[in-house]
Parts: structure tokens; C-alpha cells; sequence
């Protein structure tokens, strides 16, 4: 299991530049901070390998930073795209299971992730995050359970 920043929403990752005529969207620069952010956190984890090219079943629980309502499919886009810039998988599109479970809410905010394989297409089984050679115990302020399971 991976803990990492709480994501922005898709709200806040992008933003419109006007170019002559055209308008260009890009990702906003608290998207860019945001990523930066991740590729910290996931350093943290002593993380370093080749990206994955499995098909994927990815598992998010959000800890917000506070309690105003949120729409919890706001944040995923960024919490992913951070996720492939760090290569741990070489794109999104290769998940195909995505769960987003709304956790107890936690000053400053963070979501944990948990990713497994799918072993072949008729199969949901998932492989334990430490069986894909990444994860490991969450260490310093982030002890506690990610969420109410």
C-alpha cells in the first residue's frame, strides 16, 4: 500500500491558456506540485522499478483533509495521472478495476493506494501489493489505517 498526498480535484489539475485563437488546457501548477508531490511520497516507500504492464485492480481510500462535501470521482484523474508519471504503471488505461472508498477524515489529508494484478481476464484475484515487488509498511505520521475496512 502506497500513502500519498490527497489528490486535488479535476477542477483544480487543469487550466485553459488562450494561444492566439486557440485555448490550449493544460495541467494546472498545483496539478505539476501535486505530482512532484507523489514521486516524494513514493521515494519515501524506497520505490524504484520498471513500471507495471499488467492489467491492474487499483484500490483508493481518500482521507479528506477536512469535511466539506466532496464527489469522491473529482480526484481520481489526478491521483492516477501521478501514478503514471511516476511509473509505476506505464498508463492508466491498463487499470481495470478502480475502487474509491471515502476514509475518516485526516489533517493534511492523503490517499492510500493498493495495487494488485489480475492474474488473466476471467479471474479477479488480486496479488498482494509486496508481490509485485513494491509496497511495504507505511512509516512516520502515516501508521494509521487508511479506512474503514
Amino acid at each position: 500500500m502506497y500513502v500519498v498526498p490527497f489528490p486535488p480535484s479535476v477542477n483544480q489539475y487543469w487550466r485553459s491558456v488562450a494561444m492566439g485563437r486557440h485555448v490550449r488546457v493544460l495541467i494546472s501548477r498545483r496539478g505539476r506540485l501535486y505530482r512532484e508531490g507523489v514521486l516524494a511520497a513514493l521515494r519515501v516507500h524506497h520505490v524504484t522499478w520498471s513500471p507495471l504492464e499488467q492489467r491492474l485492480r487499483v484500490r483508493v481510500t481518500l482521507n479528506p483533509p477536512d469535511r466539506r462535501v466532496r464527489d469522491l470521482d473529482n480526484f481520481a484523474k489526478a491521483l492516477l495521472d501521478a501514478f503514471t508519471h511516476a511509473r509505476v504503471w506505464n498508463d492508466d488505461a491498463l487499470i481495470d478495476e478502480l475502487t474509491i472508498i471515502r476514509g475518516p477524515v485526516m489533517s493534511p489529508g492523503r490517499a492510500c493506494v493498493q495495487i494488485g494484478i489480475i492474474d488473466a481476464p476471467t479471474k479477479t484475484n488480486i496479488a498482494p501489493a509486496d508481490d509485485v515487488g513494491r509496497g511495504g509498511p507505511s512509516n512516520g505520521n502515516q501508521s494509521q489505517p487508511c479506512g474503514a475496512d
